[in-house]
């Protein structure tokens, strides 16, 4: 009897063990199982934030390819950026994104941020941190805008300067100032830059109120995009030749003009086609003096060879369609002595189309009237620009308006697209 009751006593206990194990093992199972849960829900989560970010960054580029052919809103970035959302795959166990879209101007840069709701299989009772996927893709546009200012000055302050009540308008375009000093840009009293983009090697001198947009600073020197054009040749001058001096209304041939060229005392002038070495001496146009040239070229050579437009006069030129100097309608010799000044003062310069390239000189504009304003395109790359007294230097970018080209490395920018974010 003893050993019957002692062999049921020991199933009874084999069987309790062991419903105490597998309770224990249903116990454990628990965290197991929730962390395999876990790790498959965030496993989704993140495979469907890099898809999510992969549209982003699709909708961010092709947005910033509409800085390189105009001036965008933000709204119509948005409706760019939504559109190539609405284009791309929709996400498995998503919602459809929300696109919020921007554009950073002074940055020339477009921000895309996608906002989606995703439905996580198993911790959707445990948290919500699994629930809303948040991506954002930024890109840059560099080089986008064509150029219109290059102030090639590399370390003295002032390389670009207004003063008094002078503007720039430039608005499609860039302005760089290559100085590294803490004041090579320069805006006083109650003058205003307006560009597209306003970059400076060093610092910025000036109001905010003085710049539209504020200028980017630390900027990395822009390589003189003119430099190595091949210089037009031309005859030798008899040392001091005196000017040529026009009183009369006549018309003029291109070629060498030694001593310089002065139109003067109400004489209305017209420039035939064609290339004009000013040599030794200025071209002057003062007295109520009028000069009109159509593709005509100016090429400055020798130590007095400058420009000096001054208040009475009116001009009214454009550069040559083709040939060596085409597109440039001003070109100081490279190894011309530095710091010369070439003047405008006119009151009446409203059209000078194509680009003023002055390597070793500086370029006033001390007008009270707007200069250039009816040009199609007008590019300045001087060694040093001031505007001063009340000039509103007009800058232009409506290549398709004309048949005068534009120089390389200063026309419309291919832009190069990336992602900085």
């Amino acid at each position: 009897m003893i050993l019957p009751r002692a062999a049921t006593l020991a199933g009874r206990f084999r069987r309790d063990r062991g419903g105490g194990v597998a309770l224990v093992l249903a116990l454990a199972l628990v965290p197991l199982v929730s962390a395999v849960a876990v790790a498959v829900d965030m496993s989704t989560w993140y495979n469907q934030r890099a898809k999510l970010q992969a549209v982003a960054d699709g909708a961010a580029l092709a947005s910033a390819r509409e800085l390189r052919i105009a001036s965008p809103t933000s709204q119509h970035i948005s409706r760019v950026a939504e559109a190539y959302v609405l284009g791309a795959p929709a996400l498995a166990g998503a919602s459809r994104p929300a696109v919020a879209a921007s554009v950073n101007a002074a940055r020339n840069a477009v921000q895309v941020d996608l906002t989606a709701e995703v439905s996580p299989i198993f911790t959707r009772i445990l948290t919500d941190q699994l629930q809303t996927v948040t991506v954002r893709a930024v890109a840059r546009v560099s080089g986008s805008l064509p150029v219109c200012v290059v102030a090639l000055e590399r370390t003295q302050e002032k390389a670009l300067h207004l003063d008094k009540s002078a503007r720039i308008t430039a608005e499609r375009c860039a302005i760089y100032s290559n100085s590294s000093s803490a004041q090579g840009l320069r805006v006083d009293a109650d003058a205003v830059m307006r560009a597209g983009l306003i970059c400076s090697a060093g610092g910025r001198f000036g109001k905010g109120s003085s710049f539209e947009p504020q200028p980017l600073t630390d900027c990395p020197a822009m390589p003189d995009p003119l430099q190595g054009r091949q210089t037009p040749s031309a005859g030798s001058c008899a040392a001091g030749a005196p000017p040529r001096i026009v009183n009369t209304n006549e018309t003029l041939a291109p070629g060498l003009y030694c001593g310089g060229l002065q139109i003067t005392d109400g004489a209305s002038v017209t420039l035939l086609s064609g290339v004009y070495v000013i040599a030794n001496g200025p071209f002057r146009v003062d007295k109520g003096g009028r000069v009109t040239g159509r593709n005509t070229s100016f090429y400055f050579r020798g130590d007095a060879a400058v420009v000096d437009f001054r208040p009475e006069s009116e001009i009214s030129l454009t550069a040559m369609r083709d040939g060596a100097l085409a597109g440039l309608l001003f070109f100081e010799d490279p190894t011309a002595p530095l710091d010369r000044d070439f003047r405008i003062t006119s009151d009446n310069a409203r059209l000078l189309l194509g680009t003023i390239y002055l390597p070793r000189g500086h370029l006033l504009v001390d007008a009270k009237r707007p200069v250039a304003d009816l040009s199609a395109y007008t590019v300045i790359v001087a060694r040093r620009l001031k505007l001063s007294d009340g000039p509103n230097l007009v800058l232009n970018t409506d290549y398709a308006a004309t048949d005068i080209p534009v120089p390389k490395g200063v026309g419309p920018g291919t832009g190069q697209i990336s992602l900085s974010q």
